[in-house]
């Protein structure tokens, strides 16, 4: 079976690509339920509770260095879907756990997932578009992650406030 070329014109095909730009800067995001998180957990020191909002960096760092090599054994396609899946699971988890090393746990695997695709983001543009196109993506995938840290910061205002009425109920 041979493999299909993308249409690089295709307005789908490069909202795909920067969407994987939107998710990149997730981990950020729970920084503004620190203080809910912090009311959750009484018994955890606050020292403890920022490391929810820094520790998935120490596993981004850990598989940015490894996507090269995953993505030359499996494919840069299935390594940034693992890696979506991952943040996407992930990231949802402490929505609904009342576990703080759960949570933890959900943390360090969301740096995981970030970690797989990060690098490959600027890869894929690098890989399909030539000349004025890929500065213009690059652009965008900039403009992108903005636009990510932006939405998941409203999102997560958002869950803290479902969280909040879920509990009072």
């Amino acid at each position: 079976m041979s493999k299909s070329v993308p249409n690089v014109n295709s307005k789908t095909f490069s909202f795909a690509i920067l969407s994987i730009s939107f998710m990149i800067t997730t981990g950020t995001a729970i920084s503004s339920s620190l203080p809910s998180m912090a009311r959750s957990f009484p018994g955890i020191p606050i020292a403890q509770l920022d490391t929810i909002a820094t520790v998935q960096q120490f596993t981004v760092m850990l598989f940015l260095l490894a996507s090269g090599t995953i993505s030359r054994k499996i494919g840069i396609k299935k390594t940034i879907n693992i890696g979506l899946l991952i943040t996407g699971i992930a990231g949802v988890f402490p929505f609904f756990s009342n576990n703080f090393l759960a949570i933890l746990i959900s943390r360090l695997l969301l740096g995981v997932g970030i970690g797989l695709f990060n690098s490959l983001a600027i890869t894929v543009i690098d890989l399909f578009f030539q000349g004025n196109n890929k500065s213009q993506m690059l652009g965008f995938r900039s403009a992108t992650e903005q636009i990510g840290v932006s939405i998941l910061n409203l999102v997560v205002g958002f869950l803290i406030l479902i969280r909040a009425r879920l509990k009072t109920i």
